[in-house]
């Protein structure tokens, strides 16, 4: 019976880790697609209009100085590409689960 509740917590564990990491991957992708169609032209100067555009939304948050806002744009996009991977590839789960924690405790507190 142990071992039945011990596989049961794995496979479920398993299922919100890839759940976790598909959500990051889709924030990624959502915010890439801006307009609508534009992650699969794969135009480097369109995806550096999405970010700048996710950069005023990360402005919005009134919390970095004006110099420090696009490349945080860039790092949060790229920290939920890593992490979505990793989550979904299952490499490294501590590590990610670490970092999730972290990036999803900072987003709520900003959200207060």
């Amino acid at each position: 019976m142990p071992s039945q509740n011990h596989n049961l917590l794995r496979t479920l564990l398993t299922i919100g880790r890839i759940v976790l990491g598909g959500i990051f991957l889709y924030a990624v992708f959502a915010k890439l697609n801006y307009p609508p169609g534009n992650f699969l032209s794969f135009n480097l100067s369109n995806w550096k209009l999405a970010v700048e555009i996710f950069a005023i939304a990360v402005n919005g948050y009134k919390v970095l100085p004006e110099w420090a806002v696009t490349p945080t744009a860039y790092f949060v996009m790229a920290l939920e590409t890593v992490l979505g991977i990793v989550l979904i590839a299952g490499v490294g789960v501590r590590w990610a689960a670490a970092a999730s924690t972290a990036l999803l405790g900072f987003f709520f507190s900003l959200m207060f």
